[in-house]
């Protein structure tokens, strides 16, 4: 399993929410965080349905973070 890290060029937060919450859904995958600024942290099995997912967006990057080993938030 591994991180991948994912912003979105939407500007409608709302919207946005939505949007990454049904990709993320459709690939399997789970948001692990998700931060003011728009960008999530997702945790997949499988790259290229997480790609595959957010391929028809004009402004998306899906970049990979690496393995996870361990998550550790802190308070």
């Amino acid at each position: 399993m591994s991180l991948y890290f994912i912003v979105v060029g939407i500007e409608d937060k709302h919207a946005l929410d939505k949007l990454v919450a049904e990709r993320v859904e459709l690939a399997g995958a789970s948001i692990e965080r998700q931060y003011l600024t728009g960008d999530y942290l997702v945790k997949a099995e499988d790259k290229e349905l997480l790609y595959e997912a957010f391929s028809d967006l004009e402004f998306v990057v899906v970049e990979e973070v690496g393995e996870v080993r361990a998550i550790k938030l802190n308070s």
